[in-house]
């Protein structure tokens, strides 16, 4: 396949040959000029410094002229980008609001799905000690959806994605597990976490819970009944990271390409925001997510490095695969 000849280069080429041929033709034509007319050496001097004068004159005219429209031009094709680029942040904020509202209401969807799976059981509960449990599970669901609610409620605006804390990121990905742990996906299904006790950190709560969610709610429905999920946080320099492995069939180069694109999905009914709302969370944290072959499980396995976030302006919030 030929390759394609940079059009800068082109335009500068014909420029210069242009250039070359005038000057060359002007040359050879007023010498002759010169010499038929001039009387005697010291005449034909004369005209060749006038020549010479003129010629210097003429192009550094026509030299200027062309450099001010090409400038001229330059300049009002820089300032069209301007104008462009500002038209794009401007749909980007428009668009983003609605972005995170869907996102939210899918994870309300699944704050829902764990609440309703938890009433199914408390009707089949044979023993009324067994109540207790079920309850506790059902109102974890429900004040998860309610604070989902208030996300939504907030959407676009700069408190979307919560208050900077400092918390146990080990408890508060428990917090996560025990909620999927109750979601029709987690049936036949093991999910285990493999952390330290105690691991306190600054970072956005809200954010770093919805993304364990997603990740791990995406592991389950990538594996077969009977499949594991595992979850691994660790300390990596001055940062956190969080793994989510699976045994399931692995992430496909093809599919790697636009994993994290909105709307992108493997699915038959996902929404393809999940893995966005994971790589906005990592970004918020001054970190990044990483896609890989998992060497415990042999499936997939994501990686999310959380560090310290800065002070942000408004900020795109979560979203839900």
């Amino acid at each position: 396949m030929a390759s394609r000849v940079d059009p800068a280069i082109g335009y500068s080429v014909t420029l210069a040959g242009c250039y070359a041929v005038a000057a060359g033709l002007y040359i050879v034509v007023s010498g002759h000029v010169a010499a038929r007319f001039a009387a005697d050496l010291e005449e034909l001097h004369d005209i060749e410094l006038y020549k010479g004068l003129a010629f210097v004159t003429i192009t550094g005219l026509a030299l200027f002229a062309l450099a001010h429209v090409l400038f001229r031009r330059v300049l009002r094709s820089a300032a069209e980008v301007a104008v462009a680029r500002e038209a794009i942040l401007r749909a980007d904020r428009q668009v983003l609001p609605g972005l995170l509202a869907a996102s939210i209401a899918h994870d309300f969807k699944n704050a829902l799905l764990v609440a309703r799976t938890s009433a199914e059981l408390l009707e089949e509960a044979p023993a009324p000690e067994e109540h207790a449990a079920i309850v506790a599970d059902l109102r974890a669901a429900l004040d998860h959806a309610t604070e989902l609610a208030t996300d939504l409620s907030k959407a676009g605006s700069s408190s979307a994605s919560g208050a900077v804390s400092e918390v146990n990121v080990a408890e508060l990905i428990e917090g996560a597990l025990e909620l999927v742990r109750h979601h029709p996906l987690a049936r036949a299904r093991t999910v285990r976490c493999e952390h330290v006790a105690e691991l306190r950190a600054k970072v956005y709560p809200t954010l770093v819970q919805q993304s364990v969610t997603n990740l791990v709610l995406n592991a389950l429905d990538a594996v077969h009944d009977g499949g594991r999920v595992e979850v691994a946080l660790r300390t990596a320099g001055d940062a956190l990271e969080v793994e989510v492995h699976d045994d399931g069939p692995g992430v496909s180069d093809a599919d790697r390409e636009h994993i994290f694109d909105p709307f992108f999905t493997t699915k038959a009914h996902g929404t393809g925001l999940g893995l966005v709302s994971v790589r906005t969370c990592a970004q918020l944290h001054e970190g990044e997510v990483t896609i890989g072959r998992s060497s415990r499980l042999g499936g997939a396995v994501f990686r999310v490095t959380l560090r310290a976030p800065r002070p942000r302006g408004p900020t795109p919030g979560s979203a839900s695969r």
